[in-house]
């Protein structure tokens, strides 16, 4: 065991004692090589020396505070700790609560497929044995982060891609590198539908949140829609509500005033979400930022922010924190000519509160 130093005398005259660690409370002639592997070089009176930069940034903002060691490291910062599964206190259930309880979400293949026939019924009913064909189509899940990419401009596909979570963009990028968004999707939605067909794209796909995507390969839709009619009409329906879509803002692009484009972009997304069972009519999730709704809309950021303003303070609607809330349905569509005829929804569908 090595014995501590002597106490050494002060500029004062009295005896100064070996300076404890802050981290693990012993002295710090014990601890100085831990020290050391941190960077934090301590001199008699327990600072870092003068000129000395510590290797941690971090710790060096903060002295007092504990760096796990490479090997407890975890890869991802916000990563859930480990689950301890205890078999001998009824381990099975005590698993599942702790799943629970830290939000531990399982990608499962059956729900998405379930969303899909959701948002086709949204226009028109399946019998069940349409919707059971649905439910066995195979799929492959993938996780993607926000802002990349699905498929590119030129790509050749041999799957169709089902929005199983989050949102979803289709976008062209013009010869100065801007952006222009075509199409917004929610999940349920196929996209790239008419690649069946046409399997060139001619514009990119990508992700606008981080989020989950499943791949369908073309040879099971189109064997699905040979031995099924009504599927095939549901998918032909979609295809067509989508252009139905693409005219209403082609419109709003080119004749309304910014104002009106934002509240109708805002109209057209609440009613969507709330068709899906994704909002109760009056407020949604909407993970959009400023510059993606200007993309949208064809307007600068500078501009879209001041007529946004002008929106919230109308007291038509309140964004905070990714969610928007309607305060004002009827003003809110007054002002966008907001009429959902052209989303083509059954009746009831979407009703949103206040209509």
């Amino acid at each position: 065991m090595p014995q501590p130093p002597a106490p050494t005398p002060s500029r004062t005259g009295k005896t100064a004692h070996p300076v404890r660690s802050s981290r693990t409370g012993c002295p710090a002639w014990l601890d100085r090589r831990s020290d050391h592997a941190r960077g934090r070089l301590l001199n008699g009176a327990g600072k870092v020396q003068p000129g000395h930069r510590p290797r941690h940034r971090a710790n060096g903002r903060h002295p007092h505070r504990t760096i796990r060691p490479k090997s407890e490291s975890r890869r991802f910062h916000n990563a859930p700790a480990p689950i301890a599964f205890d078999a001998a206190r009824d381990g099975t259930i005590s698993y599942l609560r702790d799943v629970i309880r830290r939000g531990r979400k399982r990608m499962d293949k059956q729900h998405y497929l379930e969303r899909l026939v959701l948002k086709l019924e949204t226009h028109v009913p399946l019998p069940p044995s349409e919707r059971e064909k649905l439910l066995r189509l195979p799929l492959t899940l993938k996780r993607l982060e926000a802002n990349q990419d699905i498929i590119r401009e030129g790509e050749l596909t041999k799957q169709c891609c089902l929005v199983a979570e989050g949102l979803v963009c289709r976008y062209k990028i013009v010869g100065d590198g801007a952006r222009q968004i075509l199409s917004l999707h929610l999940p349920g939605d196929i996209p790239d539908i008419h690649s069946l067909l046409i399997e060139r794209m001619d514009h990119c796909l990508g992700t606008l949140t981080p989020g989950v995507v499943g791949l369908i390969p073309h040879d099971a839709v189109r064997s699905l829609t040979r031995e099924s009619y009504r599927i095939s009409e549901a998918f032909w329906r979609e295809t067509l509500i989508e252009a139905s879509i693409y005219r209403e803002w082609m419109v709003g692009i080119g004749r309304r005033p910014a104002p009106n484009r934002i509240a109708h972009l805002l109209c057209e997304f609440i009613t969507k979400m709330t068709a899906i069972g994704l909002s109760d009519g009056v407020t949604c999730e909407l993970p959009l930022t400023q510059p993606e709704i200007a993309d949208a809309l064809g307007l600068s950021t500078v501009h879209m922010n001041k007529k946004l303003r002008e929106i919230r303070e109308a007291k038509l609607v309140r964004i905070r924190a990714n969610r928007l809330t309607v305060l004002d349905w009827k003003g809110l569509c007054s002002l966008a000519e907001f009429d959902p005829d052209y989303l083509h929804l059954q009746s009831g569908a979407a009703k949103i509160k206040g209509d």
